[in-house]
């Protein structure tokens, strides 16, 4: 798995998931209008290359159990990158448009966005989807009247209006707790979610179904995510650690490649597996 492939004019590129982030055209459109190129925390290039790649390994299996024979893999980063903003990609193929940062906003429903509640940076999302959920809201923050004036008739008439709607849903959110805005919006049919912080999820009353705990020869045991879904026909596996380098070499040579033990020994002699 490597950044930008194994041939090709870039494949001797350094590749981390900062310079991804850039090459792809991620950061320009992620972020608000008016922010700097802004890159998606942590290693999102990771995880999306490989995703990829088991769903290439699981290919080659299959046709190495038609066939017998084993594939190469040649498997960019940076592909698996833009694949996953294609949508605006393909959109600009056609019509040479830039697609714009919009934050957290929609480019199809308004309002949508993230507000700030009482507490200490509490805050909540919604999104109204409809124009009946945008009359529940209206009314839920005491702008009744707004219900019957045309500049907010349509989810295209609210984008245009939506730095007044947004006003309007602070103004109001300010008074409440996440949770109860939240519970709030929720009542009045509106999709909404309080904004949770790492250690919220963690301790949620969900947490044992989304972490199990794990054994991890180097400190013991962690707390890991489990398989984001569940199969009818089979008990899946619990979670277990990444393998350590060369962990599963004896066994690839023996049950993967059928090499002979005096030739194992031979490359074990001589350090190959090391």
């Amino acid at each position: 798995m490597s950044g930008y492939g194994h041939d090709g004019p870039r494949r001797n590129w350094t590749s981390m998931n900062m310079n991804l982030h850039g090459y792809s055209g991620l950061r320009m459109v992620s972020g608000a209008p008016g922010d700097p190129p802004t890159a998606i925390s942590n290693s999102w290039n990771d995880y999306i290359g490989g995703l990829h790649a088991a769903f290439a390994i699981i290919q080659a299996l299959d046709e190495r159990r038609d066939n017998g024979q084993g594939k190469l893999i040649d498997l960019s980063q940076f592909e698996c990158s833009a694949a996953m903003i294609g949508a605006l990609l393909l959109s600009s193929a056609v019509d040479g448009s830039v697609p714009e940062r919009r934050g957290n906003r929609s480019d199809r429903y308004a309002p949508q966005g993230v507000y700030l509640c009482a507490g200490d940076d509490e805050w909540c999302a919604l999104c109204a989807e409809s124009d009946d959920q945008w009359k529940a809201l209206a009314q839920l923050i005491g702008r009744e009247r707004w219900l019957s004036e045309p500049r907010f008739a349509s989810a295209a008439d609210r984008l245009r209006h939506h730095d007044e709607i947004d006003q309007a849903i602070a103004s109001w959110s300010k008074h409440y707790s996440s949770t109860d805005v939240e519970e709030r919006l929720k009542a009045a049919g509106v999709g909404a979610g309080r904004v949770a912080r790492i250690n919220d999820v963690v301790d949620s009353a969900d947490a044992s179904k989304v972490f199990a705990r794990m054994a991890e020869p180097r400190i013991g045991s962690m707390l890991t995510t489990r398989l984001p879904f569940s199969l009818s026909f089979v008990d899946l596996p619990p979670p277990r650690s990444a393998p350590r380098l060369g962990e599963h070499s004896l066994q690839v040579l023996r049950e993967w490649l059928s090499i002979p033990a005096e030739e194992i020994d031979e490359l074990c002699r001589r350090e190959v597996l090391q």
